[in-house]
């Protein structure tokens, strides 16, 4: 009959030799982590090889529990695996999040979306966004659904695109010219057209002639900005009825 052989040998994983099991050059074996051990001087314990990354998640796990032992292929040592971490924002308290907990990221109705698949979470605005509060946007700002601003809205910029089809104000005056410091502007308002050109026309007050006068001008070459060329034009054919009524 043939002889065996047996070195010292275990079947728990996480499970290594003491100090003192080992004389030096003996070996011994987990059979479950798949790591061989040696010892230098019958003193100390040396892990000489493992299979790359067996059964990872129960070496981690007896890893975290032994508090000293060797990650795989590695030199690193792990005194302690930390399970939980502080939760932080803006607003509200830190909140300290253990594993095995459910972390949840939730959005604001109306205001942020969140959704998440295949271990990605994914931030966005819903279909309509609606602001409750000031909005400062230093940068181009693309909105492709409907928006809804509970408070002011105010626009710093020199120039501002309206590309509505329909615009519907509720105030019944509106208000041109708002800074303007001296009587050196013409105020009021024109539209474009095309007739042999761009022409431009509409009705303004003339800050440079007497009496300030209101004039309705047409085929404008050259498009009005802070005053009306108005010698580019001529004057506008009205109709309408002018009744100075009984008495």
């Amino acid at each position: 009959m043939a002889s065996i052989i047996k070195i010292k040998r275990s079947n728990t994983g996480g499970s290594a030799p003491s100090s003192s099991s080992l004389a030096a050059g003996e070996l011994a074996v987990n059979l479950a982590d798949l790591i061989l051990y040696s010892s230098s001087d019958g003193t100390d314990v040396i892990q000489i090889a493992e299979n790359a990354l067996a059964n990872t998640n129960a070496y981690i796990a007896s890893v975290y529990a032994t508090g000293q032992q060797n990650l795989a292929n590695t030199n690193a040592r792990i005194d302690a695996i930390s399970t939980s971490f502080t939760l932080a924002a803006d607003s509200g308290s830190n909140d300290l999040f253990t594993s095995g907990d459910t972390l949840t990221i939730s959005g604001t109705a109306n205001e942020v979306a969140t959704a998440v698949t295949n271990d990605t979470i994914t931030i966005s605005l819903p279909d309509d966004v609606t602001i409750g509060r000031d909005l400062t946007v230093s940068q181009d700002l693309a909105v492709s659904g409907n928006t809804v601003i509970d408070g002011n809205l105010t626009v710093n910029g020199s120039t501002t695109t309206v590309t509505s089809t329909t615009v519907s104000v509720n105030d019944s005056l509106l208000k041109l010219g708002a800074n303007n410091s001296a009587d050196s502007v013409d105020i009021g308002w024109y539209g474009e057209y095309v007739a042999s050109g761009t022409k431009y026309a509409g009705v303004f007050r003339d800050a440079s002639a007497s009496g300030d006068p209101f004039v309705f001008w047409k085929d404008l070459t050259s498009e009005p900005t802070t005053t009306v060329n108005f010698g580019s034009g001529s004057l506008a054919t009205i109709e309408a009825v002018i009744d100075g009524g009984t008495y």
